[in-house]
């Protein structure tokens, strides 16, 4: 391999800029790697684990075989691990997102959630086998929530609680981090996590963006065969899935991938539900000034290229934490960053040079900074000052091509199977822990095949193909290094369970707040006909948004449906008709049919209750015309201020309070019969205010058309499960 960035018929495609020099972070030759490859030292418990776990290949992956469905975390179980000398104000700040999952994941055992502190916590020097076993935990084999959860959210910065206990741990169990400076910056966290489960902040819009600077192989390399056959194959499932038709997939590639399009999509009024970017990270020498801030940047399509210029890389061709400003909007955000460093960095090198000594060749581990630490960037997003991402996944160390471009001799393959993964099932809505499983098998899968390859040359004397075992090496380094920053149970807003509505909106400027009456959130999951215990639909009101149908029936039945899911509620009120028979069954547990009673008799308990429901199948099909026609009118508002501290919003009345002026409005009619009024700033458009306001009138109109759906739906299923009553 000639210099990095290069790729010969028998490479693989290096990533990374020296923001320093302005030159490739890394060279090596297939020859270097495959020495590499033969002199690195494996635990044999871990390599233990990568075998076991490929032996098992079942859909659930790392979880033990008594969990039906992984995604649940009643079934799973959550926990979270501390080092153990954490700062008590740290889980204190944490208090709301430990409570959220103590909630769901104790719903059937009380040690699906745990909370490792203290003597329980994280001890300096332990290795991932020393961990478990001191939890009683097995050290090995699938994850048993008995024993401990399933998802693990690690607490702290990778030189309290090191990136290698989180590689190990990943291959059994689905681990993130969250590390901040400050117990503000976990609380933030805590508190966005928290209000995305109830709201639905995002819309089902995935942006893939691919940069392909000029004269630069690596970064044509994966536009090429990375992002755009990735948004090719995602279009192609969206034709073949219903969930997958819901989301609009963008693609932004070479000269739509510009340090503006990304300030856009980080935060700006172009930010997706997920986003996925491919490009060089920006690295910097250990103990340079810039390394803690700006390591791990995201370079755009405005870097000329290798021969575009020398010197220090121009600040302005990357994407770095502070160039995501305090009014920027990525509450519910989950970005995947293709990128070197983009994650964090480690204190040592995972490629290390070779010296030989008295005659045997071994490894020196450089240092690559003073100590271990996550990058600024995913830090920043996650704990925003105006809602944080979900997560951020993203690569620790430097990125390869080996990850998305396979050579199998003088022919290159994309190899996309684990990126294709893991954006379906985020976009299914499945906890982004068991999304990444599809890298932890391929880590695996890699590693276990290295081993292998490497004991046939060193045990039994096989010549050393060199191209075989780089390929590998790297292969399976990359895979490794790929890190969830951020609760692994969170899922995109809005698309599993626990998510309510989302009644207000908001994407401003500094001096700007905007407000949209696209007031249901998306109908995210299956229709249920639910009777509840006595004074559970009052309770339901009191916890979720509903939308109430206002239907009653002779035996004073009402019904409420979810607008976020369409779940339907069905109750009576104590003492009606029926129900005040001893004989009958007990308040608040009807018996007409749909839940395994019988209707047979007229004159049985539950007969007039039964007749109740069949007159309001007669009149749901009006509620729900009435229920569309009091959205038929959508109208969207923007304002601005000049202080924000001034101002507050009236829930029930829908209108600010305070100095707020109004700049823009939109009111649309069912029909399409459309006013507009248009900001101004001096004689011309503000174009600015005016991409924000069109940006929320995009999302009213797309959750308004999801809650008219889930309304039809809602009443469709009620209608057909009442026809055998």
């Amino acid at each position: 391999m000639g210099e990095l960035g290069r790729v010969d018929d028998a490479g693989v495609a290096f990533f990374g800029l020296d923001g320093a020099s302005g030159e490739y972070l890394l060279t090596a030759e297939p020859a270097q790697v495959s020495a590499m490859a033969q002199a690195e030292a494996v635990e044999p418990g871990h390599l233990g684990d990568l075998r076991a776990r490929l032996e098992r290949a079942k859909p659930s992956l790392g979880v033990a075989e008594t969990v039906e469905d992984p995604a649940d975390l009643a079934q799973a179980g959550w926990g979270v691990v501390f080092a153990d000398d954490v700062d008590p104000a740290i889980e204190a700040a944490l208090a709301p997102l430990l409570q959220l999952r103590a909630a769901q994941a104790q719903a059937r055992d009380e040690r699906f959630f745990q909370v490792y502190r203290g003597e329980r916590g994280y001890h300096r020097g332990e290795s991932k086998h020393d961990f478990l076993r001191a939890r009683s935990a097995a050290p090995s084999g699938p994850a048993d929530p008995q024993q401990m959860p399933y998802y693990l959210l690690l607490v702290g910065g990778p030189a309290a609680i090191p990136y290698a206990l989180q590689y190990q741990l990943d291959v059994q169990y689905a681990v993130g981090r969250i590390a901040f400076a400050t117990p503000d910056g976990y609380a933030r966290y805590a508190q966005s996590v928290v209000a995305a489960e109830r709201a639905n902040p995002r819309p089902r819009r995935a942006a893939l963006v691919g940069v392909a600077n000029s004269d630069d192989l690596a970064t044509r390399l994966s536009a090429q065969h990375l992002v755009a056959p990735l948004a090719e194959r995602l279009r192609d499932w969206q034709l073949t899935s219903e969930a997958a038709s819901r989301w609009q997939v963008d693609l932004h590639l070479e000269a739509a991938a510009t340090r503006a399009r990304f300030e856009a999509l980080l935060g700006g009024s172009e930010t997706p539900g997920l986003l996925f970017t491919a490009s060089h990270g920006v690295g910097f020498p250990s103990g340079d000034v810039r390394q803690a801030t700006e390591q791990g940047a995201l370079v755009t399509q405005d870097w000329a290229g290798p021969h575009g210029g020398r010197g220090p890389l121009p600040r302005e061709v990357y994407v770095a934490a502070e160039d995501v400003p305090d009014a920027a909007d990525v509450a519910g955000l989950v970005a995947f960053h293709f990128a070197c460093f983009g994650a964090g960095t480690p204190r040592l090198d995972d490629f290390p040079e070779l010296a030989t000594t008295a005659g045997l060749r071994h490894q020196l581990a450089r240092p690559m900074a003073p100590s271990a630490f996550v990058a600024r960037l995913p830090v920043r997003l996650l704990g925003h000052p105006r809602g944080g991402a979900l997560a951020v996944v993203g690569h620790v160390e430097r990125a390869l091509g080996a990850s998305f471009l396979w050579n199998q001799g003088s022919t290159r393959r994309s190899n996309l199977g684990a990126f294709e993964a893991a954006l379906r099932r985020l976009m299914r809505g499945q906890p982004v822990g068991l999304a990444l499983e599809a890298f932890n098998q391929r880590y695996a899968e890699l590693c276990a095949d290295l081993r292998q390859a490497v004991r046939q040359v060193t045990e039994l004397g096989r010549a050393a193909d060199d191209q075989e075992l780089a390929q590998l090496w790297m292969g399976s380094t990359d895979a490794r290094g790929y890190v969830i920053l951020g609760d692994p149970a969170v899922r995109l807003a809005g698309l599993g369970a626990g998510a309510g509505e989302a009644t207000t909106a908001t994407v401003a400027p500094p001096t700007a707040a905007t407000t949209g009456t696209a007031e249901p959130a998306q109908a995210r999951a299956p229709l249920a006909v639910a009777a509840p215990t006595e004074g559970a639909g009052q309770a339901a009101q009191e916890s979720t948004t509903t939308m109430t149908l206002p239907v009653t029936g002779a035996a004073g039945i009402r019904i409420d449906v979810e607008a976020g899911t369409g779940h339907i509620t069905v109750s009576a009120p104590a003492g009606s008709g029926s129900l005040a028979s001893g004989a009958g069954p007990p308040l608040g547990e009807p018996s007409y049919g749909l839940f395994g009673g019988s209707n047979d008799d007229a004159g049985a308990p539950g007969a007039s209750l039964a007749a109740g429901v069949r007159g309001l199948a007669e009149q749901l099909t009006a509620a729900v015309a009435r229920v569309a026609a009091d959205v038929s009118t959508l109208s969207v508002s923007t304002y601005t201020t000049e202080d924000l501290g001034a101002v507050t919003y009236d829930v029930q009345g829908h209108t600010f309070t305070g100095p707020a002026v109004l700049r823009a409005f939109t009111s649309i009619r069912l029909d399409g019969e459309t006013v507009a009024l248009v900001p101004q700033q001096g004689s011309a458009v503000d174009d600015r205010l005016w991409s924000i306001h069109t940006d929320m009138v995009a999302r009213a109109q797309a959750h308004r058309a999801e809650f008219l759906r889930a309304a039809a739906a809602a009443a469709s299923s009620l209608l057909g499960a009442v026809r055998g009553v």
